[in-house]
């Protein structure tokens, strides 16, 4: 009994923190880049680089920042990093300047970093084996019921009050995240704190090597409608309604989320996370074939599965093939290719629109990378098999 209470607090606790942590910042980022393109006269290619950079720097911190960890220690490292995401969003606000978002972008993305590997692992340790994916999928719901509820808000407040009152209410929400980080149990579990050559190891290890592929191009997928879709529908239907539109992705995302860890550990992660690919493949042709508002929200939406999917799938992969002791390392390692595919996806998305004067060609190009990622999530029973043969 004293278990299972220890796992409900330190499950809701981090729950509820990353719950109000992305209704503000978290869902700040699907409007940043029309933002900035609207507000600025930087255009398209300037304002991606600015989200960007976020997750450019992210590779960076995921590969280096076990030694923050090391130095801060779990809990403080929890509530540094959440901080850093109001810092963000509070410089948006205040000094709009290309290179100070560019250097908070930076310092944003080691924030998130220590929040993201120290958050996950520390879910990991608190939960039994045969619930890792359930304990994934719900701590996963939390942060993607956050990205509903804030981009409905900040849509409607982009709306009624402008930029300014978006950001404000950006920075309100997070705060209130931050506020809940104090509460994290302190629970000291032993680990290996990752390393660089650890973290690196791990990420270009064998089973490393294909989750790197499946993460990398499962972001992809987040990438386009970061950049792309943002863009596009600012372009041909207005700002006011990139949140209405890119609101289904993010829909589907929390409706699935508590169930897609719950069916990989019945039915295995690499059947769920194979069917995801294919059914994203599809979805991002119908907008090439028939474009219009519609379809690109039905796209958003299927990609919003294939992200639940496989961000639960990956976490309990992690929980099947590592230990607590290497846990850390672990997701540093497998999530340094999912920050690489969102960053290489929101600027090359973006050259590719601007090149072709349409979506048309990125969603081409995307499309076969799911359709070859299906094939490859296949490879990863036997994998997971014998590292847990091993384990």
């Amino acid at each position: 009994m004293r278990r299972i209470l220890t796992v409900n607090l330190d499950l809701a606790v981090l729950s509820a923190a990353f719950l109000f942590i992305f209704m503000g910042t978290g869902a700040l980022q699907q409007l940043l880049i029309p933002y900035l393109e609207q507000t600025t006269a930087w255009g398209a290619m300037r304002a991606s680089l600015v989200l960007a950079t976020v997750y450019l720097s992210f590779v960076l911190w995921r590969l280096f920042g076990g030694y923050s960890i090391r130095a801060l220690g779990d809990y403080r490292a929890i509530v540094v990093g959440a901080t850093m995401y109001t810092l963000f969003a509070a410089a948006v606000l205040v000094y709009p300047r290309l290179w100070a978002l560019l250097l908070a972008a930076f310092a944003w993305a080691w924030g998130a970093a220590l929040l993201w590997i120290t958050g996950s692992a520390h879910v990991l340790d608190a939960s039994q084996r045969e619930h890792y994916g359930r304990s994934a999928g719900i701590f996963y719901a939390a942060t993607h019921v956050g990205f509903v509820i804030g981009l409905t808000v900040l849509g409607l407040l982009l709306r009624e009050f402008g930029g300014r009152g978006m950001l404000l209410g950006a920075v309100a929400m997070t705060a209130v995240g931050n506020v809940i980080c104090l509460f994290v149990p302190r629970r000291d579990f032993p680990r290996d704190l990752p390393s660089f050559p650890a973290v690196l190891r791990l990420a270009l290890g064998r089973a490393g090597r294909i989750v790197a592929v499946i993460q990398f191009a499962a972001a992809t997928g987040y990438g386009l409608l970061l950049g792309v879709f943002a863009s596009s529908i600012q372009h041909d239907y207005g700002i006011s309604f990139v949140a209405a539109i890119t609101l289904a992705f993010y829909l589907v995302r929390a409706a699935i989320s508590p169930f897609a860890g719950a069916l990989s550990d019945r039915f295995g992660r690499a059947r769920v996370l194979a069917g995801g690919f294919a059914l994203s493949g599809a979805a991002l042709l119908i907008p090439v074939a028939v474009p219009s508002a519609g379809s690109l929200a039905f796209a958003a939406a299927v990609l919003g599965g294939l992200t639940a999917t496989v961000l639960a799938g990956v976490l309990a992969f992690v929980g099947d093939t590592a230990d607590s002791t290497s846990r850390q390392a672990m997701v540093a390692g497998m999530y340094v290719w999912r920050d690489l595919g969102v960053a290489v996806t929101i600027l090359l998305g973006q050259y590719l629109r601007l090149l072709f004067g349409g979506f048309q060609a990125a969603f081409l190009l995307f499309a076969l990378l799911f359709f070859v990622c299906a094939w490859l999530a296949s490879r990863l029973a036997p994998l997971a098999a014998s590292s847990g043969a091993r384990g």
